[in-house]
């Protein structure tokens, strides 16, 4: 941790107290202090602590982020300088806790948010796979919070299913949202024409197609739940179902009012007509993944060529009367140095491209992290956004 000191008088000729103001509290020094006597003194109206080990001593307030310390050796000097570097390399957590997953055996942990120079890290450790961290926001604590503040409607819906082995391992509307759902997505086919090395879903040709019956009880039980909500069907690659028609007919017909679309837009480039058959059927947006405007960040995402095949495909949904939404992903030495690049041509193809949807890569499922990588931020991604444009 980052400390300011300086050098305070005392009346005691043997001894040298030194004042820092700590960005954490006493009492947080006080509980971290090993092999040190700690003492609390509730008496006063600011309580104290103090904590002596041998001829060291630290003295404070348990609230407040400033401490003396009186280092009373012969060999004063090198005291001090353990004593800093100890300080130093304390490292500093935000006060909410919460869990996160390991990523190699998926088993629940507990994290912390740790507070450094460079930003906002994600720690957690798993008692067989070690120690793991990963920059989550480069800026300050209160930058962090201040984007994560969010009101919660007060009309929620009653929970789904019950608690049973909490998130992540729960897959629904638990007891634990705290807030209705606005949009759904709905996942109708593990297959897909694409392999992409970024997938986190693994999707391929040998994936399994969610029956249409289930589909549609899954989508009765929405609105059962508090529907009618936005849909979004996803995959795998829904376009590769013979019966996506149906399936936004139905939903429809149970008075769903949107629907989005996430697709790699291959089928709407090539087939002719089929854009404008999932718009007669209720199809509402198409989310388009839209890497770039050059061929080389889809060579190393999708493993292909494709932009061509993109621009047909806006062709085809601007033709039929669809928006698109275009969806890249920035990965870093990739393509991050393309997102304004990617907004000038969304604007120059307005309406047909209502919006772009970036989404820094997340290295799971198919993408494993690269040894030496680093993560693109929110914070990231808006800088490069503004140094671009």
């Amino acid at each position: 941790m980052e400390f300011k000191w300086k050098k305070t008088e005392n009346c005691f000729a043997e001894a040298r107290t030194y004042e820092y103001e700590l960005p954490i509290t006493g009492e947080e020094l006080a509980a971290r202090l090993e092999g040190f006597e700690v003492k609390e003194n509730h008496r006063f109206r600011r309580p104290v602590f103090s904590a002596k080990k041998g001829a060291l001593e630290v003295k404070g307030i348990l609230k407040e982020k400033v401490v003396k310390i009186n280092y009373t050796a012969e060999n004063w000097e090198e005291e001090k300088n353990r004593m800093e570097a100890w300080m130093k390399n304390q490292e500093i957590y935000m006060e909410e806790k919460g869990e996160s997953i390991c990523p190699v055996c998926l088993k629940v942990l507990p994290a912390q948010k740790a507070v450094r120079e460079d930003g906002i890290y994600l720690v957690k450790e798993c008692p067989e796979h070690g120690r793991f961290e990963a920059l989550i926001w480069e800026g300050t604590q209160e930058s962090y919070r201040d984007w994560g503040k969010h009101i919660l409607p007060s009309d929620r819906i009653p929970a789904a299913l019950p608690e049973k082995q909490g998130c992540p391992l729960d897959c629904g509307l638990c007891e634990n949202h705290q807030r209705r759902g606005c949009c759904v997505l709905l996942e109708v086919t593990g297959r897909c024409n694409l392999q992409c090395p970024t997938c986190f879903a693994g999707s391929g040709p040998q994936g399994r197609d969610v029956p249409l019956e289930e589909l549609k009880d899954q989508m009765q039980y929405l609105m059962e739940q508090g529907g009618p909500f936005n849909l979004q069907i996803s995959g795998g690659e829904p376009t590769v179902r013979e019966d996506l028609e149906e399936i936004l007919r139905f939903g429809k017909k149970l008075g769903f009012t949107f629907f989005q679309l996430n697709t790699n837009g291959i089928r709407l480039a090539e087939e002719p007509g089929y854009a404008e058959k999932l718009k007669r059927a209720g199809l509402s947006c198409v989310f388009l993944q839209f890497d770039g405007l050059k061929e080389a960040p889809y060579q190393v995402l999708r493993g292909r060529p494709l932009l061509e095949i993109k621009k047909k495909a806006i062709d085809a949904c601007e033709a039929a009367g669809l928006g698109v939404v275009l969806v890249p992903v920035i990965a870093p030495g990739v393509n991050e140095d393309q997102a304004g690049e990617i907004l000038f041509y969304a604007r120059s193809r307005m309406p047909v491209i209502r919006g772009v949807h970036f989404q820094p890569v997340s290295y799971f499922g198919r993408c494993s992290e690269p040894k030496g990588s680093y993560r693109i931020t929110i914070p990231k991604m808006l800088r490069l956004l503004e140094e671009q444009t």
